[in-house]
């Protein structure tokens, strides 16, 4: 683990185009898996994970940084149009809104449910 003491964290564009960090004034070399915090330029503060070191230059290391993990996106629609399902008036089963009957080939819609 880096110690944070004196140390500071700039992100560098590396050969490949990506993104990296540039580390100076660290007391060890960092490890792949240490996490840093870097300040950008409009003073935002944000947390990097090193994959691994790539450069170093005395107390300078550069190294490439491991993709942060992406949100989980949902793949249904909760309630609302779309996500309700209701009972279709020709062929009797639940079905969702735009779903095909197989009793006539239409595509089903709140004008063909059975109301109460």
């Amino acid at each position: 683990m880096l110690a944070t003491s004196s140390l500071k964290a700039t992100f560098t564009k590396l050969p490949n185009e990506a993104w990296g960090v540039r580390i100076t004034g660290a007391d060890q070399a960092p490890l792949s898996g240490d996490q840093v915090t870097v300040t950008t330029q409009a003073g935002e503060v944000r947390q990097v994970t090193i994959a691994e070191v790539l450069e170093t230059s005395g107390s300078a290391y550069v190294c490439s940084l491991r993709p942060s993990p992406k949100p989980v996106a949902r793949r249904y629609i909760k309630g609302g149009y779309f996500g309700r399902r209701f009972e279709c008036g020709e062929c009797g089963d639940m079905v969702f809104n735009g779903s095909y009957c197989w009793e006539t080939g239409l595509r089903h819609g709140w004008n063909n449910a059975v109301r109460d």
